[in-house]
């Protein structure tokens, strides 16, 4: 299996991904109002992507909203801006 190289990007990335987040949502928002968004977890602490799915460049997998330590990244700031 293969993920798209764009999801779990972190570090000069996670701008690049929470624009394709961000991008997704707008096109969600723009056919109705969901009750909820939902993600498979919300730190990268317990994230189960990494186990399966591996980056071609080798680089650690950054799937979800908070880092490894629960701080925010740019994906978090993009579900807030939707009411998340």
């Amino acid at each position: 299996n293969r993920w798209p190289e764009c999801v779990g990007m972190g570090g000069r990335h996670g701008p690049e991904f929470a624009a394709r987040v961000h991008e997704l949502l707008d096109v969600v928002f723009e056919e109705c109002t969901p009750r909820a968004i939902l993600t498979w977890g919300l730190t990268d602490r317990h994230a189960w992507i990494p186990a399966h799915f591996k980056r071609p460049d080798q680089a650690p997998n950054r799937p979800l909203p908070l880092d490894h330590d629960y701080v925010e990244k740019p994906f978090m700031k993009v579900l807030r801006s939707f009411g998340a």
